[in-house]
């Protein structure tokens, strides 16, 4: 059962005399108790469609056109202060830097708490057992004494730990990560996602995962969506992805995991086939100027999104029903 459906999403930006689409027209969706994965280049449009979920767009962002059902209620047509009673509670953010996500000035325990005094309607000393209870399930030695801490006073792992705390606090039944990991060393990223995956089984929730880690993506993900330049160029169930890919770019995307520069025998790196700058037009693939399997209709006619297998689509012309021109390899 779908718990999140997003439907014909497109996002622009005003740049001096044009507007820049940087997310056009995407659709998906997230079924409950799944981690889907979101995966692209930086610049892709990953960030966009997260805050748009939550129509947290930055101005001058503007959401053109599009649904957002969430429980089957669409999103962009609430008012803002049903949408301040969903954001927080029902669905949760993690952002990329937990330290200017963090209010600098208050104690990292009572932001906790402050998210159970607003949503859960929580006196002051319940709102302070039960964040003292979050701090300690996600890991945080001595909760008391990290309680009266401010951010500066505590690492880049604990703080980011501190936003998970936030994020879960009301037990949402949708969490956005958007690179929660940043900056952090290895170390400390695998203990973050372990957790992610532990809480979610625990709590039950659905987690859109966004991430260029396509080796956290093959250890936490159900299903996974490829964007390339504003669109989702492919999407199906984690095994598909990793092993019988359709799309151009995910091809290169997964090959760079094991050729992370390689250059021969018609093989792209990651360089080349970055996306497209944001004020890039054309009336065909937005992939095409770097795709080695791109034929004279890639140049002309965005390719439509096609279904080659139960719950595996693509948005390639080479995949479009009746085509002769065929695969890649």
């Amino acid at each position: 059962m779908e718990l999140l459906a997003v439907k014909g999403l497109s996002v622009t930006f005003p740049q001096d005399d044009k507007t820049n689409r940087v997310v056009d027209d995407i659709s998906f969706s997230i079924r409950r108790n799944e981690v889907i994965g979101l995966v692209g280049e930086s610049g892709s449009g990953k960030t966009v469609t997260a805050t748009a979920v939550l129509r947290l767009t930055r101005q001058p962002a503007d959401i053109e056109t599009g649904q957002i059902l969430f429980h089957e209620e669409d999103l962009l047509t609430k008012p803002e202060s049903e949408l301040q009673a969903i954001r927080g509670s029902k669905i949760s953010m993690i952002f990329q830097n937990p330290r200017s996500s963090l209010n600098p000035l208050m104690k990292v325990g009572d932001q906790i708490a402050r998210a159970y005094r607003i949503h859960s309607k929580y006196k002051k000393s319940k709102a302070k057992s039960e964040a003292l209870k979050m701090l300690k399930l996600v890991g945080i030695p001595d909760p008391e004494a990290r309680y009266e801490a401010y951010p500066h006073e505590l690492s880049g792992g604990m703080c980011q730990r501190v936003m998970i705390a936030m994020a879960l606090a009301c037990n949402p039944d949708l969490l956005i990560a958007d690179e929660p990991t940043t900056g952090l060393d290895v170390t400390i990223e695998a203990q973050v996602f372990d957790l992610i995956k532990e809480l979610q089984k625990e709590i039950g929730m659905s987690v859109l995962l966004i991430t260029h880690d396509l080796g956290v993506v093959a250890e936490t993900c159900d299903r996974v969506a490829v964007m390339y330049g504003g669109h989702i160029v492919e999407m199906a169930e984690i095994d598909k992805i990793f092993r019988e890919q359709k799309h151009p770019y995910s091809k290169h995307l997964l090959g760079s995991l094991l050729k992370l520069d390689q250059k021969s025998n018609g093989d792209l790196n990651m360089e080349e086939i970055a996306p497209p700058p944001i004020d890039y037009k054309t009336a065909g693939c937005r992939f095409a100027n770097r795709c080695p399997a791109a034929y004279e209709r890639c140049f002309s006619e965005k390719p439509p999104v096609t279904t080659v297998a139960a719950g595996h689509t693509v948005m390639c012309h080479l995949y479009e029903e009746g085509n002769q021109v065929g695969t890649i390899a």
